[in-house]
C-alpha cells in the first residue's frame, strides 16, 4: 500500500497513518515478548526507527536516523531529493522521548514537531510520570 491510498476508516487516519498506528502497537506487543535483558528504552527506540524506516522505503521515500544514514534534527525524517539530489520535500518528521518521563523532555520534542514543515508528525511518548511501559506509550 501507497501513501496515495485513503483509508476512510472511523478513525479518520489516512493509509499511512493507520500503518503507523499498528506498526508502533506491534512493537508494544513484541516488547512484552522480549527477554528481560532486552526490554529497555535502546531497544524500543530502534525497532521504532527500523519499522517506520521501513514503512518509509516501502512508499519510495529516503529514510534518515541514527539507525539508516544519519541523524537529522527529528528521530526518523522521510524525505524526497529532487534530480540533483537537493532536498525537495520532508514528508514525515518523527520524535520519541521513551527515556523521558516528565512534561519538559517531552515538550522539547513535541515543539520540535511543530516547526516542522512534513506532512506527517509523529510523536511517541509517555504519559507524564507514568513508568508502565508498553501499558503508557501514547
Amino acid at each position: 500500500m501507497v501513501e496515495s491510498e485513503v483509508n476512510n476508516n472511523p478513525d479518520g487516519l489516512d493509509h499511512i497513518e493507520q500503518i503507523i498506528l499498528t506498526t508502533i502497537e506491534k512493537i508494544v506487543e513484541d516488547y512484552d515478548l522480549q527477554p528481560k535483558e532486552n526490554k529497555n528504552n535502546t531497544w524500543a527506540t530502534l525497532e521504532i526507527k527500523k519499522r517506520i524506516g521501513e514503512i518509509g522505503y516501502e512508499n519510495n521515500y529516503e529514510v534518515a536516523s541514527s539507525y539508516h544514514d544519519g541523524a537529522w534534527l527529528y528521530d526518523l525524517v522521510w524525505y524526497l531529493n529532487n534530480e540533483n539530489e537537493n532536498l525537495e520535500k520532508v514528508t514525515l518528521s518523527l520524535e520519541s522521548e521513551l527515556s523521558g518521563r516528565n512534561l519538559k523532555q517531552i515538550k522539547y520534542d513535541f515543539e520540535k514537531l511543530l516547526v516542522s514543515n512534513s506532512d506527517y508528525k509523529v510523536m511517541i511518548c509517555f504519559a507524564e510520570g507514568n513508568y508502565n511501559y508498553p501499558e503508557s506509550v501514547n
